[in-house]
């Protein structure tokens, strides 16, 4: 029940983040004449999460009273509706996936018991407490969706749901975080190109080749973005949206170093076409644009000149040899170090 609940609000918070690249008039669009757009549903969102902290869940964990002050609903939506047309659009989406993460944080810390009693003086449980704020989201989040339906091209790779994921697109083939249903097609790239990939990765622990280890393999890299530790993606390709390879920013260094490693495994029948070379080049990119880093590194074993090559197509150059760095499939690697500085930084 409590792990439910968690990760539905960690799927709004998610699809709250594919919002961004929405263009400005589609952001402050009405859905009908006289109501409410997106801008403000987000803001009004992000008021009424800030209120669950403080008024509920802050006091239940502090073993204080919870507020009985009645809930004056009008002043929040006019207070959020009031910030989202002075806020930018980044700033608005930013606050609100702040304020669900810590809400989030704060329903991890109750304890499991509590989900099924009620709320201090009051006759319902915590669990359908959590299901009506679900439900109110579900609702705005169905109004955003039918108007993104409407007014935005449909290309099929992204479909506007509580399981959006973030997606890079390129010409031959584009880059998609991975949401829980791309378990059972994770585990066949993995399967299929087991021996391949094991040249070149770590050993893997048990249960890795099941749609239970791609599951919570998905779920870890959600978890990892969310700390700004790694962003992970699939490759897919443009005609046929097919996985055919992942693709990720790890080891995330921030403070005075603002750095990451990139990593990728392509499907041993798709390599030679170029696709790994346009992967690498959109997730720079995103890299330097998005995330704002100043330094992208790779490390490959100086025998798979393929690899090389792919990333000096991308602008890496060779740095030197990092002796036995690597532990790969059981064994310590040298590996060819190759990086490439923001272009903005130069």
């Amino acid at each position: 029940m409590k792990d439910k609940i968690i990760e539905k609000n960690r799927r709004i918070a998610e699809w709250a983040l594919s919002l961004k690249g929405l263009p400005g008039d589609v952001w402050f669009r009405p859905f009908k004449e006289g109501s409410w757009g997106t801008a403000e549903v987000i803001a009004h969102l992000m008021f009424w999460d800030h209120n669950v902290i403080d008024s509920r869940l802050k006091p239940f964990l502090q073993n204080e009273k919870l507020s009985e002050s009645k809930l004056d609903v009008q002043k929040i939506n006019d207070n959020a509706a009031a910030y989202a047309r002075k806020t930018d659009k980044q700033e608005v989406i930013d606050e609100f996936v702040n304020a669900r993460i810590e809400l989030i944080g704060l329903i991890e810390a109750m304890p499991s018991e509590a989900f099924s009693q009620k709320l201090p003086g009051e006759k319902m449980s915590w669990s359908h407490y959590f299901h009506e704020l679900i439900q109110h989201d579900k609702h705005y989040q169905n109004q955003i969706n039918a108007l993104l339906t409407s007014v935005l091209p449909v290309t099929g790779k992204l479909l506007l749901t509580s399981d959006t994921a973030d997606l890079i697109e390129g010409s031959d083939i584009f880059l998609k975080e991975f949401i829980d249903k791309d378990a059972a097609e994770l585990l066949h790239l993995q399967v299929e190109n087991k021996e391949f990939f094991e040249q070149f990765s770590m050993r893997q622990p048990n249960g890795f080749y099941t749609e239970q280890g791609q599951e919570e393999r998905i779920r870890s890299f959600r978890r990892d973005k969310e700390k700004d530790e790694s962003y992970n993606f699939g490759i897919y390709s443009s005609s046929e949206s097919q996985l055919l390879g992942t693709i990720n920013l790890f080891q995330i260094l921030r403070g005075s170093l603002q750095s990451a490693f990139i990593g990728y495994f392509m499907d041993r029948k798709q390599n030679g076409k170029g696709y790994t070379s346009e992967a690498v080049k959109l997730l720079v990119h995103y890299g330097f644009k998005e995330l704002k880093l100043h330094r992208i590194e790779a490390g490959v074993m100086p025998y798979n000149t393929a690899s090389i090559r792919v990333l000096e197509k991308a602008g890496f150059y060779k740095e030197g040899i990092a002796r036995k760095s690597v532990n790969i499939n059981g064994k310590w690697e040298d590996h060819q170090v190759l990086a490439i500085i923001n272009p903005a930084h130069e």
